[in-house]
């Protein structure tokens, strides 16, 4: 493991800066560092076989202020605070006395004066780093949710061999690691950015006029599942056709908003995405049918299941999606 000279790993995260100084962040955790180099004597307590945290530090990357000894044998409990929150998206890093970044994990979604318990920083959160590193597009969620899968498992494995063998160096800088993370950036899906992007896409196929009601139907389709059911189980793809065609026929439609407010992976190929719906629509002069016009949030908010297709090698929404007139009244 790395006790010398070598180099660290940047920050992450975007979001908009979220205010105040009056309410701080707090982040509470432990971090729990894997076997090391047994050269590496200045990292063992001298009656066990376990890391003495003495020697290392942990920090909010890019937040001035919040470097924290560690101490502690075996684990190291840990309190950071943040006086102004600037990013929603943070990174912490431990690291050793020549500053060289040996554990991250990466915290997402957090709020002013909010506090964070039970943060455990480890091998499984730095790989996760280390994968977000290779692709932006990836969230924490995304990868805590195929942390079971043999290509993750690797670059866990490649992580752990790094700080048992290595006497220099950051693991995420490592040939080795990075070759496992490369496999495994290839392996997985950045499930949450791809939904986002579907879900602008379907927005565009309702609420494109310039299109005919065949190119917009099948656009909005395309984010279906063959086997897509009902909320209550029903397999249902080709009635979700044939209504949403209706309603193309029957409504200009102002505007047909999704906007997914939480994941939740409920398998490493299934994620149920919390999703505030807005439709604002008209019906078209001589058309017979429905309500004259509408402007409605779908209640309650769908919970809309997506699933992996192999097949089409993309996500695809599976169940949950509320179309029928006792669903959203139109």
């Amino acid at each position: 493991m790395a006790t010398g000279c070598g180099g660290g790993g940047g920050g992450g995260g975007g979001g908009n800066p979220t205010g105040s100084t009056t309410n701080p962040v707090t982040v509470n955790g432990i971090v729990q560092l894997p076997e090391t180099n047994a050269a590496l004597t200045a990292l063992r307590a001298a009656a066990a076989d376990q890391i003495d945290y003495a020697n290392l530090t942990i920090e909010v990357d890019g937040v001035d202020g919040t470097k924290t000894a560690l101490q502690g044998i075996g684990s190291a409990a840990f309190r950071l605070t943040i006086q102004t929150l600037t990013r929603s998206t943070l990174q912490l890093s431990v690291r050793n006395r020549a500053g060289t970044r040996l554990l991250a994990r990466q915290l997402e979604g957090l709020a002013q004066g909010e506090t964070r318990q039970g943060v455990t920083v480890d091998a499984t959160s730095t790989a996760i780093v280390g994968l977000i590193a290779a692709n932006a597009s990836f969230t924490a969620r995304d990868l805590e949710a195929q942390v079971a899968r043999p290509e993750f498992l690797t670059v866990v494995q490649a992580f752990l061999a790094f700080l048992k063998d290595q006497t220099s160096g950051s693991p995420l800088d490592h040939t080795t690691v990075q070759n496992a993370i490369q496999t495994a950036k290839a392996a997985f899906r950045p499930g949450e950015a791809e939904i986002k992007a579907a879900y602008a896409a379907m927005k565009a196929a309702l609420e494109n006029a310039n299109l005919t009601d065949e190119q917009r139907l099948n656009a909005f389709m395309d984010n279906i599942s063959p086997d897509f059911k009902d909320i209550a189980g029903t397999p249902s793809y080709e009635d979700l056709r044939t209504t949403t065609a209706s309603r193309l026929d029957r409504y200009t439609i102002n505007a047909y908003t999704f906007t997914p407010t939480g994941f939740t992976y409920l398998a490493t190929d299934t994620i149920k995405v919390t999703t505030d719906t807005y439709i604002d629509v008209t019906r078209k002069p001589g058309k017979e049918g429905g309500v004259s016009g509408a402007k409605i949030p779908v209640s309650p908010t769908p919970e809309i299941t997506w699933k992996w297709s192999a097949t089409q090698n993309r996500w695809l929404i599976q169940q949950g999606l509320p179309y029928k007139p006792s669903e959203i009244n139109i």
